[in-house]
């Protein structure tokens, strides 16, 4: 997620991943002015952060559908590959270790994998 300040024409001047103030306004990856101002920017480390922080925020959003498809019985956990199961699992524990966003219910803790 990402905040934007814009100056008087509508224009990105700055972003920030925090909301520095009540100007500062929460913008969107698709945004138009977001890309003008990732046009006007010449700074790589810049572009490459927020390419990353919209990589995870992609991330999360095929999570939470793969849980959605298990969920609604579409397909079940187990019958995706290992590798794939061991990379939700282990996602699911960091997201539950670090207290980020409530963790996807790809097990059920009293009855094993769903």
């Amino acid at each position: 997620m990402l905040y934007a300040k814009k100056d008087e024409s509508g224009l990105i001047s700055a972003i920030s991943q925090n909301k520095e103030s009540d100007e500062w306004q929460l913008v969107s990856f698709t945004d138009n002015a977001m890309r003008e101002f990732l046009a006007r920017n010449e700074d790589e480390e810049l572009k490459h952060r927020i390419l990353e922080d919209a990589d995870a925020d992609f991330i999360r959003v095929l999570e939470d559908i793969i849980e959605l498809l298990i969920n609604k019985e579409i397909f079940q956990f187990t019958e995706l590959p290992t590798p794939v199961q061991e990379k939700l699992l282990s996602r699911r524990w960091y997201r539950e270790h670090t207290g980020q966003k409530q963790a996807s219910n790809l097990m059920d803790d009293n009855e094993g994998l769903i």
